[in-house]
């Protein structure tokens, strides 16, 4: 029980801070502006038939030029293929400018949850040094490890409600925008060169649990940081210093080995991607192993997190 109230106390603490409030603003705003330029940009779909045979005609002829390289080719193939299956089971592409086409593709906005994570995670615990508050915390009979757990699962729990307020929001304004059209209700993907057809409420489970596991590794990654440094500001600045200059260093070092960009944790990311193939930046690389990637480095982040903390003295 002793545990459960730290969760909530640490959690209250989150909500009461602005930056929790405006970062929801945020997300409901940028939710919106998605829905605008859906409804701008959208094509009319009534002949959608008629449309993939005509990509399908257009991408055989381009599969005869003997310039293509193969990854053009393969991909030409596997869009050929699911074209092929759509027309035969009459099953519609999951557009953007329906109901659960825009809740799908509003899915792109729950990466933004990460930056706000890695804010609020990235100053937990420096904030209470920057507040004068840490020896108040550390004074009560509680062990040391209890309280930082508690600030993860706190910021987890954060990524959690703003995962399903991404998706609650979407999905409302789906309705506001694209009235009764909720669109297809099948979702087809290439997996291992084969057409793969699941529900698009799966679909968008599997989604949402992709990142999930992100928040939660990105969080031990931002909590570390705080844990680290007492200054707030330094430990918000370095987080999303380290966490936007990720990508970057593992393009450097990837001009001199192949192999080492595949042991980065910022590119392991998004497991979704790994197995449904061609959104990741990792292209022989299985779920399993990013997965393994991915869990290892979280048990990094906590051990540092956790041993630091024990030791640290308090009246540094």
């Amino acid at each position: 029980m002793r545990g459960l109230r730290l969760i909530q106390n640490e959690t209250i603490k989150i909500y009461k801070r602005k930056v929790f409030w405006i970062m929801l603003i945020i997300l409901i705003a940028i939710s919106i502006l998605w829905a605008f330029i859906a409804l701008k940009t959208a094509e009319d779909h009534s002949h959608w038939k008629q449309d993939l045979q005509a990509q399908n005609s257009a991408d055989s002829k381009l599969e005869e030029k003997a310039d293509q390289d193969m990854a053009a080719i393969t991909e030409q193939k596997n869009e050929m293929a699911m074209n092929k299956y759509r027309l035969e089971h009459n099953i519609k592409p999951l557009y953007s400018n329906t109901v659960m086409g825009f809740v799908d593709s509003s899915t792109e906005i729950a990466s933004i949850i990460s930056i706000f994570l890695v804010i609020i995670g990235g100053s937990i615990v420096s904030q209470e040094y920057s507040w004068g508050t840490m020896k108040m915390l550390l004074i009560r009979p509680i062990h040391r490890w209890k309280i930082l757990l508690s600030k993860f699962l706190s910021v987890v729990l954060i990524g959690i409600a703003y995962l399903m307020i991404n998706f609650i929001i979407s999905f409302i304004v789906g309705l506001i925008f694209f009235g009764g059209d909720f669109g297809s209700t099948r979702f087809l993907y290439e997996h291992h060169n084969m057409v793969q057809d699941v529900s698009v409420f799966f679909h968008l489970l599997q989604v949402y649990g992709s990142h999930l596991a992100d928040i939660i590794v990105i969080t031990a990654f931002a909590f570390m940081i705080s844990t680290l440094f007492k200054s707030n500001a330094l430990a918000i600045g370095l987080s999303i210093a380290i966490y936007y200059g990720g990508n970057l260093v593992s393009v450097i070092l990837s001009a001199f080995n192949e192999e080492i960009p595949k042991y980065i944790f910022f590119l392991n990311l998004g497991l979704y991607d790994h197995y449904v193939g061609g959104g990741s930046p990792l292209v022989h690389t299985s779920v399993t192993f990013s997965a393994c990637i991915l869990a290892v480095y979280f048990i990094l982040f906590m051990l540092i997190s956790l041993l630091v903390f024990e030791k640290r003295d308090v009246a540094e």
